[in-house]
């Protein structure tokens, strides 16, 4: 399976249009996934026309009533993979942002280190609840992004089961936005990857996507960046 990876779209506020090579990507591809921050409904439904057959997820700059979850997962050649916008941990509700000295100047002056380790573990609490339990609707209520009025209830639930949650016994890909930057790392059993921004988005530095190719188990991970 051919899966495309695209995020933080945020059409037409910082962005126009969705590149042209990365079009041609996301029509050739089997399935797409866009992991928040879309914007607008008919932006979606832009991505839904061209993509065939679209997952995806509520990001924090998305109206709620957009029509999308906060967390969904796919399940194709014996792979999971799990995607969350990656705004906060749902076992702890802590946002994905922090500052942190080692970013650019622009992450310490926004303060977002989405791509830190605040950002890695709210992907993998997700793609590991996600991975022992399904999507629960505790889980789907702890996702929200920020800001939200989310009971504490859910969070407990939510922590409980990444307390108990297993190392994964298959492959378990978690993949989340919001940074606008690439990650491509392993974490506590999961893949986690970050395609960045598929627009150039600010603040991101550069015009990027993923593809993966399912097999069998196996993921084989492709970073695609625009040229200026």
């Amino acid at each position: 399976m051919d899966l495309a990876i695209v995020s933080d779209s945020h059409i037409p506020e910082r962005a126009d249009e969705i590149p042209d090579p990365f079009r041609e990507r996301i029509a050739a591809a089997d399935h797409t996934l866009h992991v928040g921050d879309v914007e607008t409904a008919g932006v979606l439904a832009e991505f839904r026309d061209l993509a065939g057959e679209l997952t995806g997820v509520r990001g924090n700059i998305d109206p709620t009533d957009i029509g999308l979850p906060t967390v969904a997962a796919i399940e194709a050649e014996d792979v999971t993979v799990v995607a969350v916008h990656g705004a906060v941990n749902p076992a702890t509700r802590d946002p994905a942002i922090g500052p942190d000295p080692d970013h650019d100047d622009w992450m310490a002056a926004s303060g977002v280190v989405a791509d830190g380790h605040d950002w890695l573990e709210a992907v993998t609490t997700t793609a590991r609840v996600v991975a022992a339990e399904g999507v629960t609707p505790e889980l789907e209520r702890a996702c929200t992004p920020v800001p939200a009025d989310v009971d504490a209830a859910d969070i407990d639930a939510v922590a409980a089961a990444a307390d108990s949650a297993p190392d994964p016994d298959q492959t378990v890909v978690g993949v989340g936005g919001h940074s606008h930057r690439v990650v491509e790392d392993t974490h506590r059993g999961v893949t986690v990857l970050n395609p960045g921004t598929v627009t150039g988005s600010y603040p991101g530095p550069r015009t990027t996507m993923m593809t993966l190719e399912l097999d069998d188990g196996d993921v084989d991970v492709t970073v695609h960046e625009l040229d200026e």
